[in-house]
């Protein structure tokens, strides 16, 4: 699982808290949808998240993103 928490967004970007359990929110990344790049700024701290979880996530948001749509809570569960 990869849960998220909007923490802020721009035209070309949006930054989320993330962790793989809803406790250890402690993990930021920003991600960049203009180029479809993310960016871990750090990890949680305790459970790790697979990378491939949170490349299906933001690349299943992406034309929400484009089109100015920030859910303020979004998940994946492989």
């Amino acid at each position: 699982m990869v849960y998220c928490i909007l923490i802020s967004h721009d035209e070309h970007s949006v930054s989320y808290a993330y962790g793989q359990t809803t406790a250890d929110m402690t993990g930021k990344l920003v991600y960049d949808f203009m180029k479809n790049e993310i960016h871990i700024v750090n990890k949680p701290k305790v459970h790790a998240v697979l990378f491939d979880q949170m490349q299906s996530l933001f690349g299943g948001h992406r034309k929400e993103f484009l089109n100015g749509v920030f859910k303020e809570k979004i998940a994946y569960e492989a």
